[in-house]
């Protein structure tokens, strides 16, 4: 490959500035992609991915930065310091509980009503997602209050709090891989059926 070339053309199909198509019919799937293109389109980086799942997506992230470092809190040793131990992982909660009252206000207040709309195939995922979100809420609540709460020896302390902390992560990482496989049906499955 020469620079600047590629297979005798300028400029490789994937560097099409975005909003310009080659072909002349459009797809407003594909914010401005050529129907015939739409699987390049599926791949490319240069299409922005729809409103509310790119929203979605930025909450997702924040809620799994938050989840590694719940995680890096909990491995830091408890029984050197419990007070600090405990105020170090209950800063974090707090954080990941905002985080999460965001990805629940985000994806039921609009991801889900569009994804029902224009993807009714993946209803009944959406429902099981959205019946998850208490439960979440309710294991970082017992988290929380696990966190005031003294045990008799300071080991049970810690690890009751470590054996809640690890089952909420374990079903939030669950919950992640869910709405990933909910948008990847709903987005790109949709888009290469078109073809």
């Amino acid at each position: 490959m020469v620079a600047g070339r590629w297979r005798g053309v300028k400029d490789p199909p994937w560097t099409t500035p975005p909003g310009r198509s080659p072909l002349p019919f459009r797809d407003p799937v594909c914010e401005g992609r050529a129907v015939a293109d739409a699987r390049w389109c599926a791949m490319s980086d240069h299409v922005p991915a729809p409103e509310p799942q790119a929203r979605a997506e930025a909450r997702r992230e924040r809620l799994r930065e938050l989840m590694d470092r719940l995680e890096r809190a909990l491995a830091e040793p408890a029984l050197a310091d419990l007070p600090v131990w405990r105020t170090n992982v209950a800063l974090v909660c707090d954080e990941l509980d905002g985080a999460l009252h965001d990805h629940v206000e985000e994806t039921e207040g609009d991801l889900f009503p569009e994804l029902e709309r224009t993807s009714p195939h993946v209803v009944a995922r959406i429902a099981r997602l959205t019946a998850e979100h208490p439960r979440l809420r309710a294991e970082l609540d017992d988290l929380r209050e696990a966190l005031v709460t003294d045990a008799p020896e300071p080991e049970t302390t810690a690890e009751r709090i470590r054996e809640r902390a690890l089952a909420l992560l374990t079903d939030l990482l669950r919950h992640r891989q869910s709405g990933a496989d909910l948008l990847y049906e709903a987005y790109w499955v949709d888009l290469a059926s078109a073809d």
